[in-house]
């Protein structure tokens, strides 16, 4: 399709030779669909914008691209290969859960549309309010990336705007309850991430 989405990921796939992204153009396996220009944190290591003299090593999305955009790409990359399927919340955007209606009428469109696909999303779990239509609308995987459990250490690397770690926790209920699949994106860093006290609180909330 003419899609603003497709220009953008051009460059993901060619400059930045993101897999996701070469995925949606080979149309196999999990096709990135990148959703949101604005995000809900300020990650000390994000990969997509920076502050002060540090240039970041990917342009984030400019756009915020339309449920019809969206759900005409999943629908373009999932009718390739009944395996296929699609995630939000990729490294050239912001955070997905901060679209809240664009992406849950994206959402409907595409599992009315393809109801035995896996449709995903990369998240930093701060909306557990989304993420509840979401899975109504038909969203069944999730990845939840994690720092730390500790409440200090989690707001010192994130720096989160309106959402905190009770958050987080929440979102891995509600997919779980739904009967979706939950993952970890653990960032780990030696010193803390292997501290007895950070495996204790990582046990206890897988």
């Amino acid at each position: 399709p003419d899609s603003r989405l497709l220009r953008h990921l051009e460059t993901c796939a060619t400059d930045y030779r993101c897999l996701t992204a070469q995925n949606i153009f080979i149309r196999r396996g999990e096709g990135a669909i990148p959703v949101s220009p604005a995000c809900n944190a300020a990650c000390l290591g994000c990969i997509s914008e920076q502050w002060g003299d540090v240039d970041s090593p990917q342009t984030r999305l400019a756009f915020a691209p339309t449920a019809a955009e969206i759900a005409e790409l999943a629908a373009w990359h999932l009718s390739a290969n009944p395996a296929n399927f699609v995630s939000f919340g990729q490294g050239c955007e912001g955070e997905p859960l901060t679209r809240g209606a664009a992406l849950v009428e994206a959402t409907r469109r595409t599992r009315s549309a393809w109801p035995q696909s896996t449709i995903h999303i990369n998240t930093n779990g701060s909306r557990p309010d989304v993420l509840r239509r979401l899975i109504d609308a038909g969203l069944n995987s999730i990845r939840i990336s994690i720092f730390s459990l500790d409440d200090e250490r989690f707001r010192a690397y994130y720096r989160p705007v309106g959402y905190g770690l009770e958050h987080v926790e929440q979102c891995a209920e509600l997919m779980a309850a739904a009967g979706g699949q939950v993952t970890i994106n653990l960032l780990t860093f030696p010193g803390i991430s292997d501290a007895q006290a950070e495996i204790d609180a990582l046990v206890a909330f897988v």
